[in-house]
């Protein structure tokens, strides 16, 4: 356990510290609603990776390493319910929402498949933006994980976006599943090894 002094200055990243080991915080999340079998708890968590939850808190609010969060990055810390064309739902607000929410989406992407346009092992259209007249073009999508991202974020990057790294592209550009990749990549290796 981590002494007051050894904790960040970050109360996302204490929170992690604290409560950070894998599947701790929807564990607690569980046993709070009621008494659960083991076996109960591994089934509820299974195919929810730590290591998307984490990359998408960066992604979506730099909330694993911003030292100073604001009060809407904590708010919108997964970007779920939050589209790039509306503001925010408020049933989904607060940190706690967020992440459980997103885990809880994943889930549910996972158990329903056929209900989202995205499907692992075929081609798929997938925008550029939210643009329509900025066109799309065909994806290969391997996995599900991969495919829970198009749902997540339905948008893939065009080659102005690519060619521009982690900066900006051109006006039908889209950048969240390309900084997901950037970011999975740099923390945790190349996803395909």
């Amino acid at each position: 356990m981590l002494t007051k002094e050894e904790l960040p200055a970050c109360p996302v990243a204490t929170t992690v510290a604290l409560i950070g080991s894998k599947w701790k915080l929807l564990i607690m999340r569980n046993l709070q609603m009621r008494t659960w079998r083991f076996n109960e708890l591994k089934k509820d968590l299974e195919g929810i990776s730590q290591k998307v939850l984490l990359t998408m808190l960066q992604k979506e609010q730099h909330l694993v390493t911003a030292t100073a969060p604001t009060d809407f990055q904590i708010r919108a810390a997964m970007g779920l319910s939050c589209p790039d064309d509306a503001n925010c739902d408020p049933a989904y607000a607060g940190f706690f929402n967020q992440v459980y929410g997103a885990a809880r989406r994943y889930r549910y992407y996972l158990n329903h498949p056929d209900d989202y346009a995205y499907h692992a092992g075929r081609f798929n259209y997938v925008q550029y933006s939210p643009i329509p007249s900025c066109g799309g073009s065909q994806v290969y999508i391997e996995n599900n994980a991969t495919a829970l991202l198009y749902v997540y974020t339905p948008y893939q990057p065009n080659q102005a976006a690519l060619e521009a790294g982690t900066g900006e592209g051109d006006a039908c550009s889209s950048y969240g599943n390309r900084n997901f990749s950037l970011i999975y990549t740099d923390w945790f290796g190349n996803p395909r090894q």
